[in-house]
């Protein structure tokens, strides 16, 4: 088993490494004033006992992450990483080594992972510019939709995903009479149902993809042409960019299934009651064929809506209705 090294930092895959060193001694233990260096990092799966000494007597806290300490007197130790700062982190010198010994591990770790994502070689790009070209038609798919609306639904569609508040009211009219027996025209709210997957007129949503998917693929052109030795800072913004796409591919799933789910029978008999323009109720209406562009009949669209006018009125009981907004 290799070991590998990053400014003479050792990441030690398996107990048995540290073990078989010829200066490491179980038995011993390490205070403040014995620290001399850090020889190496490691995390696994076993448990270790930490070889700290406070107050004179060993830690033997068990960990899986820790490091080999070497001693004044070149012996070695293991100390968990937690019970190393909260009793070494005051002395100056040993904070500066640990930064030092942070970077080398990091640096180590790091380009271990990108040369996971280097042997995926073609994948990792074909991949990005599948997922670009996948929110492309989602966009086109939300023009077309978009195009079944005039301007005060749209306006309406993405205020409700602004505010999170979906409700479509219609105002009821009521006729009450005051003292003197005079009409009194007053208009009552009447809840007529939730708009549902407004998401898709979400356009931070999209912007987010892409730009989300912009940083990965420009990560992968800049580690491509990176020197042998980049800066840990690089290294993992471009890890934390290609870690970033299997959650993009993901987040897209779910962002797509939105749109057929926003042109479903229930959610378009919603949105018809968001306009009275007999034209635009047709068009809202035929947004239920959309999916796989389903052919349809001007009989299935005007059956359609006579059921969504038919439910108006059981909620307004017969009354003159407008809408709220």
């Amino acid at each position: 088993m290799s070991i590998e090294k990053s400014q003479d930092i050792i990441v030690f895959q398996h107990p048995s490494e540290i073990f078989a060193r010829p200066d490491f001694d179980e038995d011993a233990s390490i205070a403040i004033d014995q620290f001399e260096s850090f020889v190496g990092v490691y995390l696994f799966q076993d448990d270790m006992i930490c070889q700290v000494s406070r107050k004179g007597k060993h830690c033997h806290q068990k960990h899986r992450h820790g490091w080999v300490f070497r001693r004044c007197d070149g012996v070695e130790v293991i100390a968990g990483c937690d019970c190393a700062r909260n009793h070494f982190g005051a002395d100056k010198s040993f904070r500066i080594q640990l930064n030092r010994a942070n970077e080398a591990y990091d640096r180590i770790m790091y380009s271990r992972k990108l040369e996971n994502y280097r042997q995926l070689g073609g994948h990792v790009i074909s991949q990005i510019n599948m997922e670009q070209d996948r929110l492309s038609g989602m966009w086109r798919q939300r023009v077309k939709i978009a195009a079944h609306f005039n301007n005060h639904v749209i306006s309406q569609i993405k205020n409700m995903e602004k505010t999170a508040r979906r409700q479509v009211v219609i105002k009821v009219g009521y006729i009450e009479k005051d003292e003197d027996g005079n009409a009194k025209h007053e208009w009552i709210n009447q809840d007529f149902g939730q708009l549902h997957h407004t998401v898709i007129f979400n356009d931070h949503r999209f912007a987010q993809f892409r730009k989300r998917l912009g940083q990965s693929l420009t990560s992968w052109h800049e580690s491509a042409v990176a020197g042998s030795s980049p800066k840990v800072s690089d290294m993992k913004r471009w890890v934390r960019h290609f870690d970033d796409i299997a959650n993009c591919v993901s987040e897209l799933d779910e962002f797509e299934r939105n749109f057929d789910r926003f042109c479903s029978p229930e959610n378009v008999s919603v949105l018809c009651a968001m306009t009275r323009n007999t034209e635009y109720r047709r068009k809202i209406a035929e947004l239920q064929f959309l999916s796989g562009n389903r052919n349809y009949t001007k009989k299935q669209i005007t059956e359609f809506l006579d059921t969504v006018e038919q439910a108006i009125l059981e909620r307004t009981h017969g009354r003159e209705y407008r809408l709220a907004g």
